[in-house]
């Protein structure tokens, strides 16, 4: 694999992403999800959500479904 020189990639896992859904707060949620699409939409930047499968549902009520996709 060729890379630059210099080339700097940064990944973020977020384990167990589902626990936002489920048990954080009304007002602490949207706050997360839009910091975590701000740094996805950055150059170089890639962020990977774990999620349970019995999660599922909820992430796909959030409004990040659309996006994340």
């Amino acid at each position: 694999m060729m890379t630059e020189p210099d080339a700097r990639h940064f990944l973020l896992v977020v384990d167990q992403f589902g626990e936002l859904l489920t048990l954080a707060s009304e007002d602490t949620r949207p706050q997360f999800q839009q910091m975590l699409l701000s740094l996805a939409e950055e150059p170089d930047y890639y962020v990977i959500l774990t999620v349970r499968a019995d999660i599922c549902p909820n992430l796909m009520e959030s409004h990040l479904w659309s996006q994340i996709q």
